[in-house]
């Protein structure tokens, strides 16, 4: 499960540098775009197949496995050390957490994949 939200995160970064790169982002972001460019920008960032295959596999993933994952996720960011404690606390605080927008959560993070590795080596997995 956290391996195939790795790739999905990892393929979803890669197409949002892309859709960046094809409009020449510059440094300070939309802002330095013209208007006609930023609304073209708008109108299809985050709107490609890969960010839809991260969101539709996170939203087909039960409560527990949602939990486990943003647990992993918060370890691997340095919120919490790899500790049998910490996990237990990291999973029953996500469960306390949740309210349906988990997978927008969990989205917004580009470093997903770098947070979920961190926090498989953390573990020890």
């Amino acid at each position: 499960m956290v391996y195939r939200v790795i790739d999905l995160a990892e393929k979803r970064n890669n197409a949002d540098r892309a859709w960046d790169e094809k409009f020449g982002m510059p440094e300070d972001g939309l802002p330095g775009l013209s208007k006609e460019k930023r609304a073209e920008w708008l109108e299809g960032a985050g709107d490609h197949d890969e960010r839809w295959a991260l969101f539709g596999y996170l939203t087909s993933m039960n409560k527990d496995e949602l939990a486990e994952l943003m647990a992993i996720m918060w370890i691997g960011r340095g919120d919490e050390d790899g500790s049998k404690e910490s996990w237990n606390y990291c999973v029953q605080h996500a469960h306390s957490l949740m309210d349906g927008g988990e997978a927008k959560y969990i989205m917004e993070k580009s470093p997903l994949p770098e947070y979920l590795k961190n926090g498989l080596s953390a573990l020890g997995l």
